[in-house]
């Protein structure tokens, strides 16, 4: 990737395709990480939030993300 999580997350325009394209492969990966360890929960890759908010379901992340 290149860049650094902080990079893309707080300070990449949100209407940018290097943002979207950050956020579907973070999710990709936190995915597969939720499965791997058994958790049922994900962080949300958001400014606001900064990763402190959990969510069940990567749907309900891009929903808010787009």
């Amino acid at each position: 990737m290149g860049m650094d999580r902080a990079t893309w997350m707080y300070y990449t325009a949100r209407n940018t395709n290097l943002y979207t394209e950050r956020v579907q492969s973070f999710l990709q990966v936190a995915e597969a990480n939720r499965v791997n360890k058994g958790s049922g929960s994900i962080c949300c890759p958001c400014t606001v939030c900064k990763n402190f908010k959990r969510f069940n379901d990567i749907n309900e992340i891009e929903f808010l993300m787009y």
